[in-house]
């Protein structure tokens, strides 16, 4: 063989051996397609989201609704609910159970007749009530609590004992007493004599004849039993003496007393003791014993002495 066909035998060999190469290849690669092919496909897909169903909580009054599931939040926070501190609690919020200071502790009204130690805030109690001490009804008084002045039942009343002249009208049971004594009747005293007047010891008596001028009487009325007596105080002087103006002899005299309706009620005789001519005396004091009733106009006269 000459060159030319040498080359182009190898030209062609090289070109079947290519050939060969890529048919299998090629056949090799349509047997893997193939085998790909016939295995189950499995397409990768993303599962697309879902909303979530939300569970709101409320977790504390400083922080938003929250979900429960997802954590979300919405709206804003409420923020506490407080109701007052009472006498046992503090401060308390309503939602979350938050306390600020202290309870107020009770403040207590001690206990009385009706009721019990008290609380004047709650209305709490201790104890019993204390019950009532009654003292007994008198005149003007209902049974009485001599603790806390409740009244029951209705005051007895007075028992009046009508006034006289010592005493006003007096209540027999509790001893009070209203108005003032009866105004007990006096007696009108007058003096039927004038003065100055000449009082006469007419002779016959033990010391005979002696005068006394009368210058002043002066009548004084005493309560006695339901009556009066008389008390008369004289002022004078002795005039004259049968014995000599030296003598010391009684003067004397009668005083009578009349009625209004002129009889003669009483007498009584009276002395000056010891006396010279030109003494005086001043207040000489009588008295007429005697009860005079009350309400009754007497009369007295002064007359000589008779012995």
């Amino acid at each position: 063989m000459n060159k030319k066909l040498f080359a182009l035998l190898a030209v062609s060999c090289l070109m079947l051996t290519a050939c060969d190469q890529g048919t299998s290849s090629n056949t090799d690669t349509v047997q893997e397609a193939e085998a790909e092919t016939d295995a189950p496909t499995e397409i990768a897909t993303e599962a697309p989201e879902t909303e979530c169903d939300h569970d709101w909580v409320l977790v504390d009054c400083e922080k938003p609704e929250t979900c429960s599931k997802c954590g979300e939040t919405q709206g804003t926070a409420p923020g506490h609910d407080w109701e007052d501190a009472d006498c046992e609690n503090p401060k308390t919020c309503a939602v979350c159970g938050e306390t600020e200071g202290s309870a107020l502790g009770h403040d207590w009204v001690e206990a009385d007749c009706e009721d019990p130690k008290t609380c004047s805030r709650c209305g709490e109690t201790q104890g019993s009530a204390l019950g009532h001490e009654w003292e007994e009804a008198d005149c003007e008084n209902p049974e009485t609590c001599s603790r806390c002045g409740k009244t029951q039942g209705s005051a007895l009343g007075h028992v009046w004992l009508e006034a006289t002249y010592d005493a006003p009208q007096t209540c027999s049971v509790c001893g009070k007493t209203q108005g003032s004594p009866l105004e007990k009747p006096s007696i009108s005293v007058t003096l039927t004599n004038s003065l100055p007047m000449e009082v006469v010891s007419l002779p016959g008596n033990a010391y005979g004849e002696v005068r006394l001028l009368i210058t002043d009487v002066s009548v004084e009325t005493v309560e006695k039993g339901d009556g009066y007596t008389i008390n008369l105080y004289l002022t004078g002087e002795k005039t004259y003496d049968v014995q000599g103006d030296t003598n010391s002899n009684d003067g004397a005299g009668y005083i009578k007393v009349y009625d209004e309706d002129g009889y003669l009620v009483t007498s009584k005789t009276f002395f000056t003791r010891d006396m010279m001519v030109g003494d005086k005396f001043r207040d000489l004091k009588l008295q007429i014993y005697y009860e005079f009733p009350a309400g009754h106009n007497y009369s007295i006269a002064f007359e000589d002495y008779t012995g």
